[in-house]
C-alpha cells in the first residue's frame, strides 16, 4: 500500500514539473504556496493553462500535503477547466470517481476559500458543530422514535400515534420526508440502508426547520443523496494516506463516517441557498397568476428576452421559458419548431430542473455533469469584474446547456411523434438508452459555440 502511495507521489511530481515545462498553448495559472496561502495569479490569453508550484518557507509536512492531495485536486481541476473551454478529449479521464471530488465541490460551491487554506479546518469544524448543535436541538426523543417508526403492518397504528404526540408541522415534514427517502437511488445499494436513510430524514429534517418559509420539498431527497453519496464514496480511504498525510484538515475531512450527516448538510445547505431552493417556488399560490401564466401558448414564442426577465414569475418558469422560447431556436432552429407547437416547457422540463437531472441520469455518470455545473458557478462567482445585468445573475447555469442538449441528442426521437400527446409521454420519461457521453459533450460544445449569445 505504501508503495502505491510513494508511486502516486513520484507520479504527482512528475505532472506538476511536465505542467511546468509545458508552456506552449497553454493559459498560465501560477499557484504559488507560500506559508499555507495558495495565490493564483490568472493571465487571460486564450489557449494557455500552465500551473507551476513554488515552494518557499513551507515545512517538509505541508510540502507532502501539498504534492500529493492537491496532485490528485489539480488533475480533476484542470479536467473540468479543460472542459468547459471545450477540451472534451480527456472525457476518459473523468470515468473514475474523483479522489477529491468533496473538496472540489467545498470549494466550487464556495464553502473554502480557494485562494487560501490557512482556514479551512477551523471552517469544516464550525460547519460541524453549527449542524450538532441544531440536532441536538431539533431531533427530539420523540422525532428520533418516529424516524425509527415503519408505516408498516403491526406499527402502522405506534405510527399515527405520533400525529398526536409531535407538533403538526414536524409530523407533517417527518411524514412526507420519510415516504421520499425510501424511494430515493433504491437501485443502489448504500440508500436501502436504514443507517443511510435516518441520516438522510435527519439531514433533511433539519434543512427544512431552517428555512421554513420553503420548508421541505418533494425531489430535495435527490439533491440531498448526490452530497451523501460523493461524501461517503470518500470517507473509504487507504489508511495509508492518513499516514502520509498527517495535515489535520484532510484527516478531518476524510478519516471516517463520523461526520457523514454534518459534511453532507454543509453542501446541500450552501447549493440549496445558492439560488437552487427558489426552483421549489415552482407551485406557490403566489406565483400561480405570474404574467407569463397569464400568457396562451401560442403567443409565447412571441415573448421577448426583457418581458420574461422582468416577469414576476416563479424562478424556475422563468428560467424554463428563456431557455425553451429564446434559446432552444438559437442552437436547433427545426427541431424548436417541430416542438414548439405540440408542448410547453413546464410539462417535462419542471423535473429535470428541480432534481438536476438526478432521475434522467445513472448517479456514477450524473457526477460528471454536476462537476461543470459547480465549476461553472465557481467561475462565475469568482469573476474579477462581477456583472450588473440581471441576465447574468443567475445560478448554475450549465444546467440550461444540458437541458438543450438532452433534447438535440434525442432529436430524431422526437420528430417521429406524431401527436402532442404522444410527444408528452416520451419526455416526461427520458430514454436510458441515450449515450450519456453524447449529452456532456454536446452541452460542453453548446455552451462554448453559444457562451457570447447564450447568457442566462
Amino acid at each position: 500500500m505504501k508503495d502505491n502511495n510513494k508511486k502516486d507521489k513520484e507520479k504527482g511530481k512528475k505532472d506538476v514539473k511536465a505542467d511546468s515545462l509545458n508552456n506552449e498553448n497553454k493559459n498560465e495559472i501560477k499557484i504559488e504556496i507560500n506559508d499555507n496561502y495558495i495565490n493564483i495569479n490568472e493571465e487571460i490569453e486564450e489557449n494557455k493553462n500552465e500551473i507551476n508550484i513554488e515552494d518557499n518557507k513551507i515545512s517538509k509536512e505541508d510540502k507532502k500535503f501539498f504534492k500529493i492531495s492537491f496532485a490528485d485536486f489539480k488533475s480533476h481541476y484542470d479536467n473540468c477547466e479543460s472542459a468547459i473551454k471545450n477540451d472534451v478529449k480527456n472525457f476518459k479521464s473523468m470515468n473514475n470517481l474523483p479522489n477529491n471530488r468533496h473538496l472540489l465541490w467545498l470549494l466550487f460551491l464556495g464553502i473554502l476559500p480557494y485562494k487560501s487554506n490557512k482556514d479551512w479546518s477551523k471552517i469544516i469544524s464550525d460547519e460541524r458543530t453549527s449542524y450538532h448543535e441544531d440536532k441536538k436541538k431539533l431531533i427530539t426523543k420523540d422525532i428520533e422514535n418516529f424516524i425509527i417508526t415503519k408505516k408498516i403492518k403491526d406499527k402502522y397504528a405506534l405510527y399515527f400515534k405520533f400525529k398526536e404526540i409531535l407538533p403538526k408541522e414536524d409530523y407533517d415534514y417527518l411524514d412526507i420526508i420519510k415516504v421520499d427517502v425510501t424511494r430515493t437511488f433504491q437501485k443502489i445499494e448504500l440508500f436501502q440502508q436504514e443507517n443511510i436513510q435516518k441520516a438522510l430524514v435527519n439531514i433533511l429534517f433539519i434543512f427544512a426547520k431552517n428555512n421554513k418559509e420553503i420548508g421541505y420539498r418533494q425531489g430535495m431527497s435527490d439533491l440531498c443523496a448526490i452530497f451523501l453519496y460523493v461524501i461517503y464514496k470518500q470517507k473509504k480511504l487507504d489508511p495509508g494516506f492518513i499516514d502520509d498525510n498527517i495535515s489535520l484538515f484532510f484527516y478531518l475531512l476524510y478519516s471516517n463516517n463520523e461526520f457523514l450527516e454534518s459534511d453532507t448538510y454543509s453542501l446541500f445547505s450552501k447549493f440549496m441557498l445558492k439560488g437552487h431552493i427558489n426552483f421549489f417556488l415552482y407551485n406557490d399560490e403566489k406565483f400561480q397568476n405570474g404574467q407569463l401564466s397569464m400568457i396562451e401558448s401560442k403567443n409565447r414564442i412571441h415573448l421577448k428576452k426583457e418581458d420574461i426577465l422582468k416577469s414576476k414569475d416563479s424562478d424556475l418558469k422563468k428560467r424554463m421559458f428563456l431557455v425553451y422560447y429564446h434559446d432552444f431556436p438559437l442552437v436547433d432552429k427545426d427541431l424548436y419548431k417541430f416542438m414548439v407547437d405540440k408542448i410547453d416547457p413546464e410539462i417535462f422540463m419542471v423535473r429535470w430542473y428541480l432534481c438536476n437531472f438526478s432521475r434522467e441520469f445513472p448517479l456514477p455518470e450524473l457526477l460528471k455533469f454536476w462537476d461543470l455545473i459547480l465549476y461553472q458557478q465557481f467561475l462565475e462567482d469568482n469573476k474579477k469584474k462581477k456583472s450588473k445585468n440581471i441576465e447574468e445573475n443567475k445560478f448554475f447555469i450549465f444546467s440550461d446547456y444540458i437541458v438543450l442538449s438532452m433534447l438535440i441528442n434525442i432529436k430524431a426521437l422526437i420528430m417521429k411523434k406524431k401527436t402532442s400527446s404522444e410527444l408528452m409521454a416520451f419526455l416526461m420519461k427520458f430514454p436510458k438508452n441515450i449515450e450519456i457521453k453524447n449529452i456532456y459533450l454536446k452541452a460542453l460544445e453548446i455552451y462554448n459555440k453559444n457562451k457570447n449569445n447564450i447568457k442566462i
